[in-house]
């Protein structure tokens, strides 16, 4: 399996339903990245971040990675740049 790169992280964010600035805001002032928000368990995510139990779910159990892929993909053909 090919490594995610960091934008594949910050793309994934905005797809956890739910999930909005303040949450992430929260995320990134605890984790200090998205790939740090992604490798925490569910419970961390809720003590440390205040998120509800659905959400710090849906983070720890990502793995639509093939979205990810095809949103980075569209941004490129469109010629679109993506700015975490």
């Amino acid at each position: 399996m090919m490594p995610r790169e960091s934008l594949d992280y910050w793309l994934a964010l905005t797809m956890i339903d739910g999930l909005g600035q303040k949450g992430v805001d929260r995320l990134l002032e605890a984790f200090h990245g998205p790939e740090e928000v992604f490798s925490a368990a569910g419970h961390e995510l809720q003590t440390r971040c205040a998120l509800s139990p659905e959400v710090a779910v849906r983070i720890s159990a990502f793995a639509d990675w093939q979205s990810v892929a095809h949103e980075r993909q569209l941004a490129e053909y469109l010629g679109a740049v993506i700015i975490p």
